[in-house]
């Protein structure tokens, strides 16, 4: 490589040092406006070079220093060729530059989205029957509808779906009757079957996000009054009444490190806690979302695994 090439290489390397650490975006855009920019110039400066020494030839030809002219048309067109060989390597260490900035930035982007090892169950799952009092079983079929069928494996009844449900079927008693009703997310709508496998009315519940894994449903007054427990597909966790209503105190759960399933209840005395557990470590919040940072004067730390 000549010693201009070696010098643009250095200055193009140099700014893409510098600019490292800025918004990726902005620094691939200069990038590829200083490619463009040498190319302009190197095909330019080439075609310069390349007919001026014709001019000049014709002109001493035309005086009659033929072989003068021959001799400076060799020393000419060598100087051009060299100075194009000097800007296309320079061009095409802009281009290198450019494309390795892009790999960069196309890096940076994807490492930027949190992976996730959770585990959504497919099924079957194992339900209670209010009328017979017998474990059943809840399944999704390829075409997505669930089937129940009993303790010798005949279907009772099938419902249709638009897609594979959340990993979770919470049994609850919605009407505080002691019959059992079966709750389920498929996509950001909450569902709630009858042990018939008719929809509840009032059903489905559409919910402010896509889900990934849930529900978890609690009774935390004793009253029939259930709150479900879910996580989202961005990574986030959210609280949610029957009617698809966040609490008004509820702050979003977004933690740090990707969350490996639902958060654990924690309960201690009057006090509530969510623990949400990544694949390093476990994160505590409080009963409403807020993270805890200390447990001063809480013997909670030793029970968390």
């Amino acid at each position: 490589m000549t010693p201009e090439a070696q010098c643009l290489r250095g200055f193009l390397c140099l700014a893409a040092n510098s600019l490292y650490l800025q918004d990726m975006k902005k620094r691939t855009l200069l990038i590829c406006l200083c490619a463009v920019l040498l190319l302009v110039i190197a095909n330019a400066v080439a075609v310069a070079f390349l007919y001026s020494p014709v001019k000049e030839e014709r002109a001493e030809l035309a005086s009659g220093d033929a072989d003068t002219t021959a001799i400076n048309g060799v020393t000419d067109s060598a100087t051009a060729k060299a100075a194009a060989s000097t800007l296309a390597a320079a061009a095409e260490t802009a281009k290198l530059s450019l494309s390795e900035s892009s790999a960069e930035m196309q890096e940076a982007e994807t490492a930027a989205i949190p992976e996730t090892e959770v585990a959504v169950p497919e099924g079957p799952f194992e339900v209670r029957n209010c009328g017979t009092g017998k474990i059943n079983s809840i399944s999704q079929r390829e075409d997505f509808s669930l089937e129940m069928k009993d303790e010798k494996g005949t279907v009772l009844w099938t419902y249709a779906l638009p897609g594979k449900i959340c990993g979770r079927i919470a049994q609850i008693d919605y009407y505080a009757n002691r019959k059992i009703q079966y709750l389920f997310i498929c996509g950001s709508s909450l569902y709630l079957l009858d042990r018939l496998g008719h929809i509840v009315k009032g059903f489905p519940v559409q919910l402010s996000s896509e889900v990934l894994l849930g529900p978890d449903a609690y009774d935390f007054s004793g009253a029939g009054r259930y709150n479900i427990m879910v996580l989202n597909r961005d990574g986030s966790i959210d609280m949610y009444n029957l009617k698809g209503e966040k609490p008004a105190s509820w702050k979003s759960i977004r933690p740090a490190e990707a969350a490996i399933g639902l958060p654990e209840l924690l309960e201690k005395g009057n006090r509530s806690w969510w623990v949400v557990r990544s694949s390093e470590k476990s994160l505590v919040y409080g009963f409403y979302g807020n993270f805890v940072k200390s447990f001063v004067g809480e013997p909670l730390v030793n029970e968390l695994n």
